[in-house]
């Protein structure tokens, strides 16, 4: 009897103090990398380079709530955008949206060893960049 009232005792503490710690803990804030790469739009079927998009920088960030990255220069945006909750107006969770521009719709983003790519559906252009 001694020791199953130690245990919930215990138990009672564990979890005022879990509770605790998740009530005041801080939000989760994106960690994020960045590196400077070469981009190019590439034709999605055949894989030919269209045009050279030249030096650039690549952020590529993520936190519980979701991932996000892409290549950008001046006047130039291609990237990514997945949430996984608590979704900005327009975004559903658990779908991938790709940027080009100005305007982000339903797309893949296509790693590999060497580049990565974005493709918005639809589309005949993916944009890559080396990673």
């Amino acid at each position: 009897m001694r020791m199953k009232s130690i245990l919930l005792t215990s138990l009672r503490a564990f979890s005022a103090v879990t509770f605790a710690a998740l009530l005041f803990s801080p939000l989760a804030h994106a960690g994020c990398g960045e590196y400077q790469a070469v981009g190019w739009i590439a034709n999605a079927d055949s894989g030919e380079m269209i045009e050279s998009l030249g030096a650039g920088t690549v952020v590529e960030c993520g936190n519980v709530s979701g991932a996000f990255g892409g290549f950008q220069k001046p006047n130039f945006y291609a990237g990514h955008a997945t949430c996984l909750r608590d979704c900005e107006k327009g975004f559903k969770p658990r779908v991938t949206y790709v940027k080009v521009g100005e305007k982000w719709a339903p797309g893949k983003v296509t790693p590999g060893e060497n580049a990565t790519c974005v493709q918005q559906k639809g589309s005949n252009r993916k944009y890559c960049w080396n990673s």
